[in-house]
């Protein structure tokens, strides 16, 4: 169970249904409404809560494989889009998160796996945000990139 604030949710995840209203305190007790929702991956769910908080782009990133800290410090939308559209940066980060992961396949298979598991929720939720699209596909460029490059022999 997650306790969030429907506001939260609510005015960033549009594929949920309306929430109950909560029935407010009587005796000293406060009621408070659950919605139950299943979800592919309760795991990713904890990511996604801490950024629908917040808007951390570099906790996204931090959350699902290791990057250079220098990168990932304070990560911005514009440095996300950047990178995208950089063959030899998109490349330089591959390297280090193969470089990072021993080359092995099994482990670069597991952070495939976190991104895709990010991204199930991301839809299941109804998530519209830019940013947070953006820096989900950097996050499976990168990992598409080591695991070309540990299948190489890196």
């Amino acid at each position: 169970m997650f306790p969030v604030h429907s506001v939260v949710i609510a005015t960033q995840c549009s594929a949920l249904p309306r929430l109950p209203p909560s029935s407010g305190a009587s005796s000293g007790v406060l009621h408070l409404p659950v919605l139950p929702l299943a979800l592919p991956s309760p795991a990713a769910f904890k990511v996604l809560h801490g950024y629908l908080y917040n808007h951390s782009l570099d906790g996204i990133l931090k959350s699902l494989f290791p990057l250079p800290a220098g990168f990932v410090q304070g990560l911005s939308h514009h440095t996300v889009q950047s990178t995208l559209a950089s063959g030899s940066t998109l490349h330089q980060l591959s390297t280090y998160l193969c470089s990072s992961a021993g080359s092995s396949l099994q482990a670069l298979t597991t952070h495939a796996a976190h991104v895709k598991e990010l991204w199930q929720d991301m839809v299941a939720l109804g998530l519209h945000d830019p940013e947070l699209w953006d820096t989900v596909d950097l996050a499976w460029e990168i990992i598409l990139g080591a695991l070309n490059l540990a299948a190489a022999g890196h």
